[in-house]
């Protein structure tokens, strides 16, 4: 993985971020969250935390290419969403957003991480396994698009 391969910031989300991220949101997953479920969770400041992920392109332009979202719960965060765009893969991009998250909720007292991935998504299985998450559970029919399951999986190396 070329972790340092982009000039890519990490920041909070805005609302203005958000024709971006559906875009990403819509080329990664099968069910998208809605407009309203990003606004909902950019309102809820007390659990949900959201950050994108911007390149800079020449002129200086940025362009959001990234997103991750989380709820942090006492002292665990919980991977709600996490997605790159398709053409800015395997360059680091989603190593940045999951590093900064949960540094993030550490410094807040999280100190254990989970998250739920499609049984079939093997690259995000192997993803999150190499940022040291294991499986634990799996969920049954878990996605209502076509009942399959998903594997909860944990980290307590924050």
């Amino acid at each position: 993985m070329a972790e340092n391969s982009l000039d890519v910031t990490i920041r909070s989300m805005e609302e203005v971020d958000l024709p971006a991220v559906l875009a990403i949101e819509r080329q990664v997953f099968p069910l998208s969250w809605s407009p309203a479920i990003f606004r909902q969770e950019l309102k809820d400041k007390e659990l949900a935390h959201l950050f994108v992920a911007e390149v800079s392109l020449s002129g200086g332009e940025r362009l959001v290419v990234g997103y991750a979202c989380c709820w942090l719960v006492v002292d665990e965060v919980h991977i709600t969403n996490l997605a790159v765009e398709e053409a800015y893969r395997r360059q680091g991009v989603a190593h940045r957003l999951l590093t900064e998250m949960l540094n993030g909720a550490k410094i807040e007292g999280a100190q254990r991480a989970t998250l739920e991935v499609r049984l079939s998504n093997d690259a995000a299985r192997c993803f999150y396994e190499h940022h040291g998450f294991q499986a634990a559970a799996i969920r049954r029919g878990y996605y209502p698009d076509n009942g399959e399951d998903a594997l909860v999986m944990w980290s307590s190396t924050l």
